[in-house]
């Protein structure tokens, strides 16, 4: 024997060997928590889509302090809470990228590139040369910023040397700004100030939102190779653009199955016209979301407009699947704590809104906001799928199972390989009914009960011997508690019945 570990009970050496067996595999629930915007920024990369580490990230690379904190892009994310967002900007294919140019006298030195295309840097951006901090009268020291109503955002870049055909600057990988600098003829820039010019942002376009299925080309079709992605929604893209916007979310959800769509109307639609507009979409992955709502922007402290479906996929991707976005309790409204009024008080039309798989932001009489009903668009043609906790444990499920049982695929179809599977999944869905037992239930995905049919009927010889092998899974999932009553009764005569 060599080595700690024995790998056969076969052995020519008396003595004791451990022998290194494999676990028992565990399915590990996949997280819920990760949403993805396309939208309109001032500022960013265009037709990527971006993962920022964090609030700042986001902010420092799409709406940097200087820039328009007033976009439809801007509005769509802020007031609200993100476990993970990630980003698409939505940008026209023939948007310039601005540069700036210095000069010494008429003759120009160095081509300052910005780092994105748009026009934002135009009137905001400005590039100061100022004397080397190493005091080499060949250098310079370049500071490069955008100043606005938001605050300012700044690179700066020292002792860069300009006296040769290639510049290099070590700052660049950390820019906000800059994208390059390209030496257009050798020598040392003329201190003061300079402006960018030539960034152009044309029209978005519905394409540019939602792109070509199948192609990852731009706009949604860019979220396609993402798998970890759990929900969609868009900024106001324009009542122009709207129902082909929404359309192509729709088109998004049922093409890749596994995450929520989150969809608005126009803004100024009547309960009547919201009822009609709805009808367009009946698919159980989209939760249609009215009426729009107000929030105070971070600059002057004005109210704003804003579609609520972005508040929608917020909240669905801070709780678990289980938990209807429509939770009344004090976290959502939380949740919600960006919202400041309504347009419409839809009042009684609020229940034909749900019959008709309409999610409805409504006030409370405390003044914080909740949604009526976690109803998907699906419902009430298709009851089993009508809410969105249904949909979402669903997902959660079926995303797990097919990814952790890759690597049994192409594995010999044969008991030992096919038992770990089974077992695997009853310890997943044991969990989730203890979950349901829980005092914690309302933070745990869960479900009441769960059966794994009859193997055997369900697989025939000949799927067997085709490859093909069926477990047939069967979830009672819990409902959310959506109508209280207290049976009362109250009087004189009433003679109280104890329970014995």
């Amino acid at each position: 024997m060599s080595g700690l570990f024995a790998t056969s009970k076969v052995q020519r050496r008396h003595g004791a060997y451990c022998l290194n067996v494999r676990g028992t595999p565990v399915f590990t629930p996949k997280g819920t928590g990760v949403a993805a915007i396309v939208a309109q920024f001032p500022w960013g990369p265009s037709e990527q889509l971006i993962s920022p580490a964090g609030t700042k990230d986001r902010l420092d690379m799409f709406c940097p302090a200087g820039m328009d904190h007033l976009s439809t892009g801007y509005l769509a994310i802020s007031n609200k809470a993100w476990p993970t967002l990630k980003v698409v900007r939505a940008c026209a294919s023939t948007a310039a990228t601005a540069t700036c140019l210095l000069v010494d006298g008429a003759t120009t030195i160095v081509t300052v590139a910005a780092k994105y295309p748009g026009s934002a840097i135009n009137t905001v951006g400005t590039c100061v040369v100022s004397d080397a901090s190493d005091g080499n009268v060949n250098h310079f020291n370049l500071l490069v910023s955008v100043t606005g109503d938001s605050g300012s955002t700044t690179d700066v870049f020292k002792n860069l040397d300009a006296t040769a055909s290639t510049m290099t600057v070590s700052e660049l990988g950390q820019a906000l700004l800059v994208g390059g600098f390209t030496v257009t003829n050798t020598g040392r820039p003329d201190n003061g100030t300079y402006t960018f010019s030539g960034g152009t942002s044309p029209a978005v376009a519905s394409a540019d939102y939602v792109g070509t299925a199948g192609t990852g080309n731009r706009g949604l079709a860019l979220l396609e190779n993402d798998k970890t992605i759990n929900h969609v929604f868009v900024d106001d893209c324009g009542n122009s653009l709207r129902s082909a916007v929404n359309a192509g979310v729709q088109a998004h959800a049922i093409l890749m199955g596994d995450r929520i769509g989150y969809i608005n109307g126009n803004s100024g639609q009547t309960a009547a016209n919201v009822l009609l507009d709805k009808a367009n979409y009946t698919n159980s992955h989209v939760v249609y979301v009215d009426p729009w709502v107000y929030v105070l922007d971070d600059v002057t402290g004005a109210k704003h407009l804003v579609p609520g479906s972005p508040f929608a996929a917020s909240v669905a991707s801070q709780l678990v699947t289980s938990t209807a976005i429509s939770w009344k309790g004090s976290e959502v409204r939380s949740m919600l704590s960006g919202i400041v009024g309504v347009e419409y008080n839809r009042g009684d039309a609020t229940g034909d809104n749900t019959e008709n798989g309409i999610c409805t932001v409504i006030q409370e009489g405390d003044g914080g906001f909740t949604f009526e009903a976690d109803v998907t668009c699906a419902y009430p043609i298709d009851p089993t799928e009508g809410y969105l906790t249904d949909v979402r444990f669903k997902i959660l499920v079926a995303k797990t199972f097919v990814e952790n049982t890759r690597e049994s695929i192409d594995a010999p179809l044969v008991g030992p390989v096919t038992q770990p599977i089974l077992d695997a999944l009853s310890g997943m869905m044991d969990t989730f009914v203890a979950n349901s037992k829980n005092t914690d239930a309302v933070h745990l995905d869960q479900c009441k009960d769960y059966a794994i049919s009859d193997l055997h009927a369900e697989n025939s010889a000949a799927d067997l011997a085709a490859g093909r092998f069926t477990i047939p899974l069967q979830i009672q999932e819990s409902s959310s508690l959506r109508w209280l009553f207290l049976a009362l009764q109250a009087g004189e005569a009433v003679q109280p019945q104890h329970n014995q």
